[in-house]
């Protein structure tokens, strides 16, 4: 590493501890600020260091570059898998978003996620209102729409969520108005986080 250079704030350990977390939950953990960043970070701080053992010469530095070489790979391995388990996760409740079985809390997304979940959700959607409303006439469709929202009332503070009908709702204060799909609307009510105005 030069000097004044910053090291990365990922380290092989805490890669292991995200794992782990991943592992261990069906939901998606929370991530560290900029975590995303931070691997690739400390993934180039591997690879220079195993660049400035080969300048070096020797065989000792030749040492140095294989443990480093092992340490990358391992490093990879493990971050191979906390993004292959989020992303499933992420692809879980962009269908779980889409068919409205329940309110998404979407706060664990990095921002890196919120792409391909909000596209995924979307996807989901036009596939299966396509599947749904094929033959029904664009304005039976529209009236449908208006008729299956609800205005409800918020017992409860809510994170920002996605709606049956695809669209990003909250976040939402105790005692706010909201005009919500009826399928969330309902949902809430039931959970006793929200009531019918």
């Amino acid at each position: 590493m030069e000097e004044g250079e910053a090291k990365a704030a990922v380290t092989f350990d805490s890669l292991r501890t995200v794992q782990r977390r991943e592992r261990d939950s069906p939901a998606l953990s929370q991530l560290p600020d900029n975590f995303y960043s931070d691997v690739a970070a400390y993934l180039s701080e591997k690879e220079g260091a195993i660049r400035q053992a080969h300048e070096r010469g020797g065989s000792f530095s030749e040492k140095i570059a294989d443990q480093h070489r092992k340490e990358l790979s391992n490093a990879k391995d493990v971050f191979h898998e906390i993004v292959s388990r989020r992303s499933r996760k992420i692809l879980t409740m962009a269908w779980e978003a889409a068919s409205a079985e329940s309110v998404i809390d979407t706060s664990p997304l990095a921002p890196a996620e919120s792409k391909l979940f909000e596209e995924a959700a979307e996807s989901v959607k036009k596939f299966s209102d396509s599947l749904f409303s094929a033959e029904r006439p664009k304005v039976e469709r529209e009236s449908l729409k208006n008729e299956m929202k609800m205005k409800v009332k918020i017992l409860q503070a809510l994170p920002v969520f996605v709606g049956a009908d695809m669209k990003s709702y909250g976040p939402f204060k105790e005692g706010e108005l909201a005009e919500l799909p009826k399928q969330n609307a309902n949902m809430l009510i039931s959970k006793e986080r929200a009531e019918k105005v």
